[in-house]
């Protein structure tokens, strides 16, 4: 069943709201015994056009797609100073292995370095193994 409420249209005193009342609807009988109820008819709205769903979701897309190029190059400009770090070892470097090892840097090769952990005391190690350098031997 349509319920519907109309605003009757009234002379409304100042500073008072104008009142509803449930329109009544009117019932039919048909041949078979059946009844209908009609009301007023709803008002018709015209909707304006909807976008496509996808619009909805274009900020998180760009914002998704901001973030993605940021991180990206955050990690380009870390590599190119782990790059520059690594080409500026020299013999007589101090340097921090990632495994923890500390030890100074005897002989640079293309493709490992000779580093003395201890007097006397030598090892290889590989380019990627390089944690930090801490700076140049005092020793020297």
């Amino acid at each position: 069943m349509l319920n519907s409420i109309v605003i009757l249209a009234q002379e409304v005193a100042p500073g008072a709201t104008p009142v509803a009342t449930p329109a009544a609807p009117a019932t039919t009988a048909s041949a078979d015994g059946t009844t209908s109820t009609t009301g007023t008819p709803p008002s018709v709205v015209k909707q304006e056009p909807t976008a496509p769903g996808w619009v909805g979701m274009l900020p998180i897309f760009v914002i998704f797609g901001v973030m993605i190029f940021f991180m990206m190059r955050s990690q380009k400009k870390q590599a190119q100073k782990r790059k520059e770090m690594l080409n500026a070892i020299q013999s007589g470097d101090r340097i921090v292995t990632n495994g923890g090892i500390k030890g100074t840097i005897v002989k640079v090769n293309n493709d490992f370095y000779l580093l003395e952990i201890a007097n006397g005391v030598q090892i290889e190690i590989v380019h990627a193994a390089v944690g930090q350098i801490l700076g140049k031997d005092n020793n020297e």
